[in-house]
């Protein structure tokens, strides 16, 4: 400008093809590496998912899923998916709950499974190199045993007096090994909690504790749906920075695990703005699951109880991460399913805290053997 008249203009183009490209490349490396971390977990979602197809086209009555058993599937296939950055597959799996009308026929169903299958495989194919699965494979684990620990086995076998305390002996033994860490599990509960704060541009620290506690393979598929607990106390727990008032502008959620002589214990807590009551009462009065007068003459922490209702939610827009009410009613399915409890607290404006307790009974392997 030179006073008020333009002297010249000047054009600065670029082409971002190479930065894109390069973009892209990261956020490949970056869930490569996160599949790598959380190898295991990865390998049974891929697992669940492949053999999913074949539990739809099940012609034996009783057996073939419903379609909201369908939903939970892939609900939660959505959030472990989206976890370790394959968002692209993430958001082909929304596209996917979109269809699942209570028209659509388990042939069609089957299409969609299939081509999700199809595509997952293909990633996992052209990056075997790095992940090393195959599908031949995805339902076996691999256990490394110390030789120490073999040796004592085999000692405390030798010693037995029976062959009834030889195969308890083996048993204990079967159940110690395959036992994991908590820390394993909060590890990727903590990772799950950082990709949809970073998405929805909510910061969030995440405290956790009882990382040594030692957890039973038989609640493997129940600690999975965990997932849905962190996703929705970021999306539905946490306000944005500018919302959270005097509290701190980065939120806070803690998960703990603890061991209890005859259960384990879970909680999971964030300082959000509470449940909303007002919205989960419009949601819960839409479908007819009681009425305004029963409403009104419920304690609060009955009303917060609704949460786990099968297709209740207190948003009023599906999103990519909730708002189906399909989560939470997955959780709740599996403690239940578990012989364990959940209670839920509360405090408007102060944040919400969920209780979990599981039992210590838990199934023992069955061992056969040949006198």
């Amino acid at each position: 400008m030179k006073g008020e008249t333009v002297e010249s203009v000047l054009y600065s183009l670029n082409d971002v093809t190479k930065a894109d490209k390069i973009e892209a490349e990261n956020q490949l490396n970056r869930a490569l590496l996160r599949i790598i971390q959380n190898k295991d977990r990865f390998r049974r979602v891929l697992a669940a998912i492949y053999s999913c197809d074949e539990k739809i086209l099940s012609r034996t009555p009783g057996e073939a899923p419903t379609i909201q058993q369908v939903r939970r599937e892939l609900h939660t296939w959505k959030g472990d998916i989206a976890a370790f950055g394959l968002h692209s597959f993430a958001e082909f799996i929304h596209s996917i709950e979109d269809e699942l009308t209570p028209e659509i026929t388990p042939a069609r169903v089957h299409e969609y499974i299939l081509l999700l299958k199809n595509r997952l495989m293909d990633f996992v194919e052209s990056h075997h190199d790095v992940l090393k699965l195959s599908k031949l494979y995805l339902n076996e684990a691999t256990l490394s045993i110390p030789d120490t620990a073999l040796h004592n086995l085999w000692t405390k076998i030798s010693h037995a007096n029976s062959l009834a305390h030889a195969l308890h002996t083996v048993e204990e033994f079967v159940i110690e090994q395959t036992m994991q860490k908590a820390g394993d599990l909060l590890s990727y509960l903590s990772l799950a909690t950082l990709d949809v704060s970073r998405k929805l541009k909510k910061p969030v620290t995440v405290q956790t504790s009882g990382a040594d506690v030692a957890l039973p393979h038989d609640y493997r598929e129940l600690f999975d749906s965990f997932i849905h607990l962190v996703r929705n106390a970021v999306d539905h727990g946490l306000e944005a920075p500018g919302e959270r008032g005097k509290k701190d502008p980065v939120g806070k959620i803690c998960i703990e695990v603890r061991s209890r002589p005859d259960s384990y214990q879970i909680l999971f807590s964030d300082d959000g703005r509470g449940v909303d009551l007002a919205r989960l009462k419009t949601s819960v009065l839409n479908k007819n699951l009681c009425t305004e007068s029963d409403w009104n003459k419920m304690p609060d922490e009955e009303k917060v109880m609704f949460i786990f209702r099968s297709n209740v939610s207190t948003k009023d827009v599906v999103t990519d991460i909730s708002g189906r009410g399909i989560g939470l009613d997955y959780v709740y399915s599996c403690v239940k399913n578990a012989g364990g409890n959940i209670v839920v607290e509360s405090n408007p404006g102060f944040g919400t805290c969920f209780y979990i307790s599981l039992p210590k009974l838990v199934m023992k392997p069955k061992i056969l053997a040949a006198v």
